[in-house]
């Protein structure tokens, strides 16, 4: 018999389930080519980006976090508290 957390790990969310991660990646980058940004202000920017140009359906924020945290893992993305940016922070002490 298999454990609770066996069934949660097999239908937890995973970024590469769904094709909209492409869209929503490439979304992401490009709001954060212009500059480092909140994650509030990027879930908002990427609503706006795709309710003018398609029907998204999904919880944008649910993806939008798995999305960032796997550029942040694979290294493309930065996360200072909360901050993302496509640049590696400056040290503090420089």
């Amino acid at each position: 018999m298999p454990h609770a957390g066996d069934f949660a790990a097999t239908f937890a969310y995973d970024v590469s389930m769904s094709d909209r991660h492409l869209r929503v990646t490439n979304l992401v980058l490009q709001r954060l080519a212009s500059g480092e940004t909140r994650l509030l202000s990027l879930i908002v920017g990427l609503r706006r980006s795709l309710e003018t140009t398609e029907l998204f359906q999904g919880d944008l924020p649910a993806i939008t976090k798995a999305v960032l945290r796997r550029l942040v893992a694979e290294g493309e993305v930065f996360d200072l508290d909360g901050v993302y940016s496509l640049r590696r922070p400056m040290d503090s002490a420089a």
